[in-house]
């Protein structure tokens, strides 16, 4: 399991900010949440 942080690293300029911009919400939504991966993409972990 990779983290967002491996998963933005690969992606394009333009994918990676639309991606970031996601998590960060998710972040500020959620407290707590880390960074997963599933479904062969980063994104938030929300199950600890």
């Amino acid at each position: 399991m990779g983290t967002v942080d491996d998963y933005l690293d690969g992606l394009a300029p333009a994918d990676r900010a639309v991606i970031s911009r996601i998590y960060d919400v998710s972040r500020h939504t959620v407290p707590g949440t880390a960074q997963g991966k599933g479904y062969g993409m980063g994104g938030p972990d929300v199950s600890r």
